[in-house]
């Protein structure tokens, strides 16, 4: 029979393989969630003008990606390479050292965009090389 004390041993022992498993848990869940986007405002931004000479840019191995973007609202959705862009603020300062007005949307992802966007929001169609 076990004792009372002994008993007690076994709850204190089960909550903290409870716990443990939890911290895992959440661990794993962010590292799921990684935030390889990033939704940036880009002034002026236009299909016509502006989107020809981003997409050159960018095929100069840059590290980052179109994933679309909403024409009333200047906002474009970035995709990055986390070995060129430790975060998204990174992806901002880039884009302005190479001429853009760029204003970080910090609190916004794709989704927000998708969800808010006034006009229709367009996903960019990569080009296969060959």
């Amino acid at each position: 029979m076990i004792s009372p004390q002994k008993f007690s041993g076994y709850k204190l022992l089960f909550l903290i393989a409870i716990l443990t498993i939890a911290s895992f848990t959440l661990q794993g869940q962010n590292r799921l969630e990684r935030n390889d986007a990033a939704v940036i405002e880009l002034k002026n931004f236009s299909e016509e003008k502006m989107l020809p000479v981003l997409n050159q840019l960018l095929n100069k191995n840059s590290g980052l990606k179109i994933q679309g973007y909403c024409l009333g609202q200047d906002l474009v959705v970035f995709t990055f390479d986390e070995k060129k862009f430790a975060t998204s603020k990174d992806v901002s300062i880039f884009l302005e050292d190479n001429g853009y007005i760029a204003y970080l949307k910090e609190n916004m992802n794709s989704l927000d965009v998708i969800a808010n966007c006034k006009s229709p929001y367009k996903k960019s169609i990569e080009k296969v090389k060959l």
